[in-house]
């Protein structure tokens, strides 16, 4: 009886890992699923390429909450530093920091 219980055991320990590794592969799939309906995927490229303009070489005034109510009171970098933070969100991002000389 104690070997049977055993074997019982293993079974529902490897249900439980094949459950496990299903619903990992869910999560993923979920994640990936809403990255792709993101609002900001619908914007054209030319609307982000005005906007990585704006915060790449925008005076710190711009971007002060004295400024816009919505905006984060932040310390402009250099331009070279916003394009290689913007370009590391993902690849179409990076795509289009790529793709426009002006943003460099």
């Amino acid at each position: 009886d104690l070997g049977k219980l055993d074997e019982e055991i293993q079974r529902s320990r490897d249900t439980l890992r094949s459950l496990e590794k299903q619903h990992e592969e869910l999560k993923r799939c979920r994640e990936e699923t809403q990255s792709l309906l993101s609002p900001v995927r619908r914007l054209p490229m030319e609307v982000l390429e005005q906007v990585f303009g704006l915060a790449c070489f925008s005076d710190s005034t711009c971007l002060s909450p004295s400024t816009y109510d919505y905006a984060l009171d932040i310390t402009i970098n250099t331009a070279g530093a916003w394009t290689l933070d913007l370009s590391q969100v993902c690849s179409v991002w990076r795509q289009i920091i790529r793709s426009r000389p002006s943003l460099w």
